[in-house]
């Protein structure tokens, strides 16, 4: 055997080797990096949800002002005509009117409410996703090193069935293995003997 052969077969079970776990560790890094996208997409959707909770408290502030303002409007034409505001129909619309501000206003803060759970709930969504990147990652590390390992057995193999440690397989019946004597084989029957 020629002593570029060994080097051949050498450099190209070095090359698959390193080639694997190169490859393993490029995407365990683009798994990674959507790990981190996928945490800031989660830091974005809890910025959010509080920015829509402050809103709807803003929202409600800004609506109860003006709905007193509203209330006071009502209370003050019902006392320039004249109407007794204790009882009967005026007490009615002052009654009905704070009832509909109240529920308005309480809806303000149910929307504020729905909108930030949406956000959080996408934040856990993202969250959870970023963990599943990260696995992926590791198994993406793990796989390259099974396909490192396999490509030094597949090179030992190689070259141990070139003959290239002194201990080829035979390659045909009556070949024999160097310093351990010669195998024949018949039909029904195998004999070894020792020179």
């Amino acid at each position: 055997m020629s002593f570029a052969a060994p080097l051949a077969l050498i450099a190209g079970t070095a090359m698959n080797v390193i080639g694997a776990l190169g490859e393993g560790q490029q995407q365990k890094g683009q798994y990674e990096y959507q790990a981190q996208l996928a945490l800031r997409d989660q830091q974005v959707a809890e910025m959010q949800a509080r920015a829509a909770e402050e809103k709807a408290a803003y929202d409600q502030q800004q609506f109860q002002r003006r709905a007193a303002r509203m209330q006071g409007a009502t209370r003050a034409k019902l006392g320039a005509s004249g109407a007794l505001m204790s009882t009967g129909a005026p007490l009615a619309v002052l009654g009905a009117q704070a009832a509909e501000l109240a529920l308005d206003s309480s809806m303000i803060g149910y929307n504020g409410m729905v909108a930030a759970r949406g956000y959080r709930d996408q934040g856990a969504m993202d969250y959870a996703q970023s963990k599943i990147y990260e696995q992926q990652g590791r198994n993406a590390e793990r796989s390259s090193y099974w396909k490192a390992g396999s490509s030094l057995l597949q090179g030992f193999g190689s070259a141990y069935s070139s003959g290239m440690f002194g201990l080829g397989v035979p390659k045909s019946p009556g070949a024999s293995f160097p310093g351990s004597g010669s195998v024949q084989s018949g039909i029904g029957q195998s004999t070894y003997r020792m020179h």
